[in-house]
């Protein structure tokens, strides 16, 4: 696997784009070699009855769709066997044009998205055509088949900190919002997370959480999976704050349900900002003089050319350096857009003396942050200081990208398939997400109370402000990655008075192991190695523990 992965990033070196990472309705998808794909066939639905076919389209018309997918993918993917063999994957397309004869049309939508799945890449996937389109952010059904929309639940859930709860339900169900999910016709919540992630399309565990989520609200996705054996009649087991049981029983939203009512469909996912700005998307700067916080939100990688990106990004600086206060860049309702305009926010913290400075400037990250987002936080990891507070991002670093869209000649289903490779922080970065420096993920406490974890602890952040504490911090979270991005810019960053951390490196990895840390000891240690390569300091240093880079 390992010698894979190494294939993997140097591949995408050699095809790397320096265009941004341009994506168009689909940023909700934001979606981990966690699951392991050989177990797809297993966990899709078995032969359907004989009684089971196709109805709104024949089964020559959905063959013409297999055959059309399997081109697009083949001819436009940069690399469509990341996480797949070419035997698997025709094997996959195969057993499909077998079975299309004794499946209804709704579970070849669900077959076919889970061909898209196994490319396990977030751009790559399948608008799946749901009752409720905004649900998960995708695009109504082809106007020729309003027949083929999938169904929904009358609830919304979403997965935090402690567990999966109702957000949003229609009038009729209003009573469920705020009760834990255990599990949705017997099978255990994260039985189900599981299951679903074997035939969706995402980047990482993280984004995994997003998307399975919203196809769980779907008794046609749970069923053609077989994890239902009837979409009219599904039991939900609940539980309240007090831990007491309750069983529900749903069906597919009915006209009679109802209006919405909670929270609204981006905020469903549990990881957004509660701070909106007053315009609305994609961006704007707010003054939280009382916080000690100059608060930039940033929903899309844009710029309106009546007020650009990069004008908001100076007035912000410009705002915090006059005030003395900390700046905060939140992008963690931003699934992407185009990768150029993202430069400018990195650029601005850069060129501030008093700001890029660690624990002066915190970037906000969730699931959602992703594509173009995602190329716009590499680039802060690389070249500010900034500290990052909240969630993993939904994409890898080094990811695929700038999909292109495409339509299905017969059913009129739409899908997206990757076209370019975006590179990481370097060749070595394979990182299936970008962490926080700082975990603040919303708790269900959080989320139905209005709270805000990650802009509360950027408020009241009192922890490292030199490099070596923040290595320190980082190396205690395991995330050896972040350490070497921390010593790798102080090392090339022009400016910065920290070029020779060695002996403040030594000393630390003497702590550790003073602590009786002997991995931790080598580990920063071999972090140093990488980025300071032939010190004679760190050489002795590693003999004496008997490390190696």
């Amino acid at each position: 696997m390992l010698q894979i992965r190494k294939w993997r990033w140097r591949r995408a070196a050699e095809i790397i784009s320096d265009d941004g990472d341009v994506q168009a309705n689909f940023g909700d998808f934001d979606m981990t070699e966690l699951f392991r794909l050989s177990a797809v066939a297993a966990l899709l639905l078995s032969a359907a009855p004989a009684a089971a076919q196709p109805t709104l389209f024949s089964a020559d018309d959905w063959r013409a769709d297999l055959a059309q997918l399997k081109a697009a993918f083949e001819e436009t993917h940069p690399n469509l066997y990341v996480a797949t063999t070419p035997e698997d994957f025709d094997a996959k397309f195969a057993a499909l044009h077998d079975d299309i004869p004794d499946l209804t049309d709704k579970q070849i939508v669900v077959r076919l998205e889970a061909l898209f799945g196994a490319v396990r890449d977030g751009h790559t996937g399948l608008a799946v055509p749901f009752q409720m389109s905004n649900l998960v952010g995708f695009p109504p059904a082809p106007s020729n088949s309003p027949e083929l929309l999938l169904t929904n639940f009358p609830i919304k859930f979403a997965w935090f900190s402690d567990g999966v709860f109702v957000t949003a339900a229609t009038e009729n169900h209003a009573d469920l919002i705020g009760l834990r999910v255990e599990s949705i016709g017997g099978a255990p919540i994260d039985a189900v997370h599981e299951r679903l992630a074997e035939i969706t399309h995402f980047d990482n565990e993280s984004s995994a959480l997003l998307i399975t989520m919203h196809y769980a609200a779907s008794p046609d996705v749970l069923a053609a999976v077989g994890l239902i054996d009837n979409a009219d009649r599904v039991d939900f087991a609940l539980t309240d704050d007090a831990g007491a049981a309750r069983t529900v029983t749903l069906g597919p939203i009915r006209d009679d349900d109802g209006a919405w009512t909670g929270q609204d469909g981006h905020a469903q996912t549990g990881t957004g900002s509660r701070t909106r700005c007053p315009d609305g998307p994609p961006y704007c700067v707010i003054d939280m003089a009382d916080d000690g916080l100059v608060y930039v939100r940033i929903d899309a990688v844009t710029s309106d050319v009546r007020r650009p990106l990069a004008a908001v990004m100076r007035d912000a600086v410009t705002l915090a350096e006059e005030r003395d206060v900390k700046l905060v860049v939140d992008l963690r309702d931003n699934p992407g857009g185009s990768g150029e305009f993202g430069r400018a926010v990195p650029l601005a913290i850069a060129a501030s003396d008093e700001l890029n400075q660690y624990g002066r400037t915190f970037v906000l990250t969730s699931r959602r942050t992703f594509s173009a987002a995602q190329l716009m936080t590499t680039e802060l990891e690389l070249y500010t200081r900034a500290l990052f507070v909240g969630e993993p991002t939904g994409a890898r670093p080094t990811h695929y990208g700038d999909g292109t869209r495409f339509q299905l000649e017969r059913s009129g289903l739409m899908g997206h398939v990757s076209t370019a490779a975006h590179l990481g922080t370097s060749i070595h970065d394979s990182r299936t997400e970008a962490t926080p420096h700082f975990d603040a993920a919303f708790s269900s406490a959080d989320y139905f109370g209005g709270g805000d974890p990650a802009l509360a602890f950027a408020a009241a952040y009192d922890g490292p402000t030199e490099a070596v504490g923040v290595v320190e911090h980082v190396l205690r979270a395991d995330d050896s990655m972040r350490a070497y991005l921390t010593l790798g810019h102080e090392f090339s960053a022009p400016t910065s008075p920290n070029h020779d951390l060695v002996p403040g490196i030594i000393a630390l990895s003497e702590s550790f192991r003073d602590e009786g840390d002997a991995d931790r000891a080598a580990t920063a240690l071999q972090m140093a190695g990488f980025v300071f390569r032939g010190d004679p300091r760190l050489a002795a240093a590693q003999a004496a523990l008997d490390v190696t880079d």
